[in-house]
């Protein structure tokens, strides 16, 4: 019996397609858990909405009261490459036309500051928190990230926290198993900027596709259907 080796080639090629096609298929569903982790709020007894700033071209940030742990052009750059992930223009201001509050000191100083509700559980153990203001449509009016210089530990930390803070008063609010990630629950030294999961998960977010007040049910199908996800999942 004579061999076949076009046949053979055939089924070689077709195994090897529905292999890589598998392994995607792979890393796109644990693209999306990636994103359903990081882009949900609890706004009220379990239910989790999707939040972020929509009819913005413009944010600004105002920062109370000593910045700290990042250097100006470290900072500056972030922003920057932050706004081109969104589409828009971030810019500091002193006035009290802001949209954001970076605010550096105790968390006890920070909720009388803001008028901003931290448990006491958290007062006590934690060198972080966010509050959030929305408007019907659950897009965001207004967003604080506070970081307690009083409880981190060393530069590094304060530093992952200043970038992480930022990230969630933009609605990317959740965390993520990546120590390579800034949305990670903790700094290293493998998590000092963006990684390419990062940069994905902010344009995700900020996809023209992806509307604020969207439940995890709906917020995952809208997801799957992006024609492109693929491309937003490879890394």
């Amino acid at each position: 019996m004579k061999f076949n080796w076009k046949f053979f080639g055939y089924l070689f090629l077709l195994m090897l397609t529905i292999g890589i096609s598998q392994a995607q298929n792979k890393k796109t569903d644990k693209f999306i858990n990636n994103y359903m982790d990081v882009a949900l709020l609890n706004v009220n007894r379990g239910k989790k909405m999707l939040l972020k700033w929509e009819g913005k071209d413009t944010l600004k940030y105002r920062i109370y009261w000593k910045f700290q742990y990042l250097g100006k052009n470290e900072w500056i750059n972030y922003l920057t490459e932050i706004g081109q992930l969104i589409n828009k223009t971030i810019i500091s201001t002193d006035s009290k036309d802001f949209d954001i509050i970076l605010f550096f000191g105790t968390l006890r100083d920070y909720s009388i500051f803001t008028r901003s509700y931290v448990p006491n559980s958290v007062v006590s153990k934690y060198g972080y928190w966010n509050d959030y203001n929305w408007n019907k449509q659950y897009q965001l009016i207004y967003a604080s990230g506070c970081i307690d210089p009083s409880i981190i530990s060393s530069k590094n930390e304060g530093g992952f926290l200043v970038k992480k803070q930022f990230l969630r008063t933009l609605g990317i609010i959740g965390v993520i198993d990546d120590r390579f990630s800034l949305l990670h629950e903790k700094g290293y030294s493998s998590n000092k900027k963006l990684s390419r999961l990062d940069k994905r998960l902010i344009k995700l977010h900020y996809h023209d596709s992806i509307k604020t007040g969207l439940n995890t049910d709906d917020l995952k199908t809208t997801v799957k259907s992006i024609s492109n996800l693929e491309e937003f999942s490879k890394r």
